[in-house]
């Protein structure tokens, strides 16, 4: 049996681990993007480098830590149907819960475009890179990492909470946080939930890199975008989607034990 203190020492240390993987990576990804605009504004070169670390972090991770990218088998297996719609399902679910949320507090989305000076091209990528970025990034450290290693000290569902917490206040602190605070922690929550019920990080990892990406192209597309304006009858269909988003993933990890996706819940 494992003292409390070696416990709380360990979690402690992964805790830490995954906070220090997280951000030095995620500065590594924009010191790239600032060299980048500072050296060549005109000339995009730093997705390559940036998808360089991404999978460098998470090769790393996987051999060091054992983080679940090995195990694809919800998604090669004969529930592949199953697990991509779960997935599908928690991402809509997500950017429907923020919304909903945003709405409420009449907050203003607009895209972010990078450094001042540089050229139509590096905004647009800029935007769609980094907030993949921070995404795959986000799933390594916190449900890879962090959250592999908490569920073996105190199992899943103390982890799953303990690491959407940690997660949401990682975030940039400010108004869209300050707006949002609540969906995060149960989008990241429920991507906690997808990693622990598919036994995968790849789960998690594709529906928040899809929601990141969406959110992204279509604020370039049609921001900014004012959440205060979605009106009475838009907030009753984005609580639907959320609420159904969540309550379709759910039903759909429910099959007999025989061959069930469910491998840690």
């Amino acid at each position: 049996m494992i003292a409390p203190a070696s416990t709380a020492a360990t979690a402690g240390g992964r805790i830490v681990g995954s906070l220090i993987l997280f951000i030095g990576a995620m500065g590594l990804c924009i010191g790239l993007v600032t060299v980048n605009g500072s050296v060549s504004p005109q000339l995009v070169w730093f997705p390559l480098p940036v998808l360089g670390v991404i999978v460098a972090v998470a090769v790393w991770s996987e051999r060091q830590l054992g983080i679940g990218l090995k195990h694809s088998g919800p998604l090669t297996g004969p529930f592949v149907g199953r697990t991509l719609l779960m997935t599908a399902a928690i991402a809509v679910a997500g950017v429907a819960a923020c919304v909903f949320q945003g709405a409420l507090a009449d907050l203003t989305r607009d895209v972010e475009t990078g450094p001042p000076g540089t050229s139509g091209a590096f905004s647009f990528t800029y935007a769609v890179v980094l907030s993949v970025t921070a995404a795959a990034l986000a799933e390594v450290a916190f449900r890879g990492v962090m959250q592999t290693g908490l569920a073996r000290l105190w199992g899943p569902w103390p982890a799953i909470f303990a690491v959407a917490a940690i997660n949401t206040a990682a975030h940039r602190w400010g108004p869209e946080l300050a707006a949002q605070w609540l969906a995060y922690f149960a989008s990241l929550a429920a991507l906690g939930w997808l990693r622990a019920v598919t036994g995968s990080l790849w789960p998690p990892l594709i529906a928040h890199v899809t929601a990141n990406l969406l959110t992204a192209l279509a604020l370039w597309q049609w921001g900014p975008f004012v959440q205060g304006n979605i009106g009475g009858a838009g907030l009753v269909v984005v609580a639907g989607l959320a609420i159904g988003g969540l309550m379709a993933a759910g039903r759909l990890a429910v099959r007999p034990a025989r061959g069930s996706v469910q491998t840690e819940l």
